[in-house]
């Protein structure tokens, strides 16, 4: 990752760690927070952090509208076990991203 100031470009389609990592190195001159984002999204479960991840990417690409709620489904490599009604944002607006509901997570 770049320092502030560098000529470093937004990485693209990655995951929401490298965009969070990627807007908190901008915002905070500092890339440890991506990690930390990442950590307590996963204190939810991992399909916490999945469904704002395919939010972001879906905005991304175009295929979600960021002016309206969308459900997304989430999980690990076990399956599917988060839902949450979100407003998508793009990735370099991770920090407005609103989940505005959890319809279901596992239990911890």
């Amino acid at each position: 990752m770049p320092t502030s100031g560098s000529n470093w470009k937004s990485p693209g389609t990655k995951s929401l760690c490298a965009f969070a990592l990627f807007t908190m190195a901008k915002k905070f001159s500092t890339h440890i927070i991506g990690d930390v984002v990442a950590s307590t999204l996963k204190m939810s479960g991992n399909g916490m952090k999945v469904v704002c991840e395919v939010s972001c990417e879906a905005a991304d690409a175009g295929l979600v509208r960021t002016d309206e709620d969308i459900v997304v489904v989430g999980g690990t490599s076990r399956g599917a076990d988060t839902a949450v009604v979100i407003r998508p944002v793009s990735s370099q607006d991770f920090f407005d991203l609103k989940i505005k509901e959890i319809l279901c997570k596992p239990r911890l």
